[in-house]
């Protein structure tokens, strides 16, 4: 992308980072950053509660859908009830969007006569469930050995919590080759059934 800038070609990138990775950016390509300054927008690290609503229907109503009366209030609480530390502020961090788009898709696939209904959303789990409803129906849907696969993938990925030492959840980043070693387990699970459940 830096050689990009000094060539005037006919490009157009979306660079998108969080600001904080902004001085090792300027450290790495300075020009880069000059470059991207011109068209930058920040994007706020909190959402309010109208900025949620809006994420919610606006979307809905252009494809012609319609909630139930009181949903997207509902959804919105749902969301501002995910980070209890925000919630006397009535604000929501960004970090908290894939979820939301989650459970908006999930809700979406549950639509019935152009409504987004109320018994759908509590059948996914509403927004704290809702990812937890996705992974437990994409897992039933692998056949048995490709579920043991899955379980050596994720518990690759995390780190459980330990409450009674006080110690939280932890993500870790594996290199795909060690992943890989590790979804195979023991019994040496085949290349393409390891392959096919990281592509899922």
């Amino acid at each position: 992308m830096a050689a990009a800038v000094d060539a005037h070609a006919a490009l157009s990138v979306i660079l998108v980072m969080r600001d904080d990775f902004y001085p090792q950016l300027a450290a790495l390509a300075p020009g880069l950053l000059k470059a991207a300054t011109a068209g930058l927008l920040n994007v706020p690290g909190t959402l309010n509660q109208r900025d949620l609503n809006d994420i919610i229907t606006l979307r809905v109503r252009d494809v012609g859908l319609h909630f139930q009366p009181g949903l997207p209030e509902r959804i919105v609480s749902d969301v501002l009830a995910t980070n209890p530390e925000e919630a006397p502020t009535q604000q929501a961090p960004v970090t908290v969007l894939p979820l939301l788009e989650l459970t908006l898709s999930q809700l979406w696939l549950r639509r019935q006569d152009g409504y987004l209904t109320h018994e759908a959303y509590r059948r996914l789990g509403a927004v704290s469930g809702s990812l937890t409803t996705w992974c437990d129906s994409a897992l039933n849907e692998l056949p048995r050995d490709q579920q043991l696969t899955a379980r050596r993938i994720l518990t690759s990925l995390v780190r459980p919590a330990d409450r009674r030492r006080r110690v939280p959840a932890v993500r870790a980043q594996v290199p795909l080759d060690e992943l890989r070693d590790l979804a195979a387990g023991p019994d040496g699970a085949p290349d393409r059934d390891v392959d096919t459940v990281l592509v899922l």
